[in-house]
């Protein structure tokens, strides 16, 4: 298999996810634009497109991964089992002690909350 040679349905894929992230973008510049009592259907327009283009973000993580993945390297489930869980864990351990300490800055700088909850 030639590896150089373009996919075309991953090019595909990659424009269809483009336009669908331009038009969640888009959409919600508009909405947050809006008044709430004047745009009341077009919250319900932009929920709508909203979950139609919702595909846009794991359709990249896929197509990365799949022009990432070596075509030589044999994956086996017991590689999977050993090193997932491990990659996780340093995973969730990272994002809990930074969205603590950005919530905690947060907090110190809005004088309401810094009385009410520090």
């Amino acid at each position: 298999m030639n590896t150089s040679a373009p996919i075309p349905y991953i090019h595909f894929l990659r424009v269809m996810a483009t336009i669908a992230v331009i038009f969640i973008h888009v959409g919600a510049m508009f909405q947050s634009s809006c008044e709430l009592k004047s745009c009341e259907n077009s919250y319900f327009q932009y929920e709508f497109i909203h979950r139609i283009c919702s595909f846009a973000v794991p359709v990249f993580i896929l197509i990365s991964g799949s022009l990432l993945l070596n075509p030589k390297k044999e994956i086996t489930y017991q590689s999977i089992l050993h090193f997932a869980p491990l990659f996780n864990a340093c995973i969730v351990v990272l994002f809990t002690f930074l969205l603590s300490y950005f919530v905690s800055c947060l907090l110190r700088q809005i004088p309401f909350l810094r009385e009410k909850v520090l």
